[in-house]
């Protein structure tokens, strides 16, 4: 009598079939020139080493991981610098650090369902990607796109998974601005007076500066913000000031 053969493992199944591979291609809306450069972006270490491909240099996603973390942050940088023309090199680090983190990557990953696709070694306790994984093979699909499409197709893939996200930290940085306007206008309404921004201290290298800044009102201290520009430092100091003042 013949024996059923066994059935796969679904959670560490390896999307090397075609359908599998077409799937994938339709949620990331990208059609792989060289499919194996999408295969391997999914894999994670772990299924490497397990399946005796440890040795080999390219066996799993770490070396794409670190070329799509490196284009990546590229583009943000290019794209946050063309949204926010008023915003200052501070504001622009925030909004960069916020956008390319690992809990913000890992939630778009989730978004463009990668966790079903992602390779992982059975030898994990829960066998369930991280937070941590899921962001690395996001890098790792982000320099898989740029070897296999170019660099323009690979750009323009990114300004569209983070088109929404980018307006929001165009929000973001309208609110920093809006904390001086307030306060300005707060002190004006309520005391016929202006705030002084007064510059208390800096500290660091000459190419990464760290400022202190000091809101004064009537020669007393409100408000006092900490930043890598004067901007920066002002605006967290005016937030400061709000917040102490609206309990007055």
């Amino acid at each position: 009598m013949n024996k059923l053969p066994p059935k796969k493992n679904q959670k560490n199944r390896k999307p090397d079939k075609p359908a599998e591979s077409l799937s994938l291609e339709k949620k990331i809306d990208i059609v792989f020139k060289n499919k194996k450069l999408l295969l391997l972006a999914l894999t994670h270490p772990s299924y490497a080493h397990e399946n005796q491909k440890g040795n080999k240099k390219d066996a799993h996603n770490e070396r794409l991981e670190f070329l799509g973390d490196s284009f990546l942050g590229l583009a943000i940088s290019h794209l946050l610098y063309e949204k926010n023309p008023q915003a200052d090199e501070g504001i622009l680090s925030q909004m960069k650090s916020h956008l390319v983190s690992t809990k913000f990557l890992a939630e778009i990953a989730e978004k463009l369902d990668l966790r079903q696709f992602l390779q992982i070694g059975k030898g994990r306790v829960t066998g369930l990607p991280t937070s941590s994984m899921m962001a690395d093979a996001l890098e790792a699909l982000i320099g898989s796109i740029y070897l296999d499409q170019g660099y323009e197709k690979a750009f323009l893939w990114i300004k569209k998974i983070f088109r929404s996200h980018l307006k929001d930290s165009e929000k973001e940085e309208d609110n920093y601005e809006n904390h001086k306007g307030q306060l300005q206008e707060l002190l004006q309404r309520k005391y016929k007076s202006q705030p002084v921004y007064r510059l208390a201290a800096e500290y660091g290298p000459d190419h990464s500066k760290t400022f202190e800044v000091n809101v004064l009102f009537r020669g007393k201290i409100f408000g006092v913000g900490v930043g890598k520009s004067k901007k920066e430092a002002e605006m967290k100091a005016a937030h400061q000031a709000l917040s102490l003042l609206s309990r007055e």
